[in-house]
């Protein structure tokens, strides 16, 4: 059982021990649900900088959206799926002449469909 030192970035000051075989198996289980969280977060910020307040409501929607899918996937597969298509595709069509989120839906698709058949 290996220790490691973590530093608190907040405090500046606080570092803890930290046993490895604790936080290696949640690390692996659930790695790729917080990285498509990771990308509802920025959806969510891409909607704050939308043009009209309707492509931010889609946004911000689908952002919240994406942020649950990967944890919502508990309640079912298809659950989780309709999250995910809810938090992509919608702010990815109405948006379509940028580069960008269109790349997230299909990067957070590609994610969490294979996160969600895992996960059911």
């Amino acid at each position: 059982m290996s220790r490691h030192a973590v530093a608190e970035p907040s405090s500046g000051v606080g570092v803890a021990p930290v046993t490895s075989s604790r936080t290696v198996p949640a690390g692996r289980s659930w790695w790729l649900a917080g990285l498509v969280s990771i990308l509802g977060m920025f959806e969510i910020l891409m909607a704050t900088s939308a043009g009209s307040t309707s492509t931010r409501a889609i946004g911000l929607v689908g952002g919240a959206a994406l942020i649950a899918a990967p944890w919502a996937t508990g309640r079912g597969y298809r659950w989780g799926l309709l999250l995910l298509l809810i938090g992509t595709v919608p702010f990815a069509v109405v948006t379509w002449w940028t580069v960008v989120t269109p790349v997230l839906a299909v990067v957070a698709l590609a994610m969490g469909i294979p996160l969600a058949r895992k996960l059911r």
